[in-house]
């Protein structure tokens, strides 16, 4: 199974802190389900901080205890990991 990930940051280069001053804790996600995106938005400006792809049809997005991350699933059984103290948040695994 772990043949079959695609990591976009490994773990030694991601960010020990936040990147920017948003609150982690105030994000969701909005799937964009056509466009095959996540959007990933600031909850106290209501500001789009970042469209991450996630393939089509993203049934379900999680947030990490911590905030730090979410984690989307979609019905081709795809599993995105989108990190949030990012400067933009971005996509990290699939």
């Amino acid at each position: 199974m772990m043949a079959s990930w695609e990591v976009h940051v490994a773990p030694e280069d991601r960010p020990d802190e936040p990147q920017h001053d948003y609150d982690v804790d105030n994000m969701f996600a909005v799937t964009l389900r056509d466009a095959g995106e996540v959007a990933i938005i600031d909850g106290a400006s209501k500001k789009v901080l970042n469209y991450v792809e996630t393939g089509y049809a993203v049934h379900i997005s999680r947030a990490s205890s911590s905030g730090r991350y979410f984690t989307t699933i979609g019905r081709d059984g795809q599993i995105d990991l989108i990190d949030c103290i990012c400067h933009h948040p971005k996509l990290l695994l699939k």
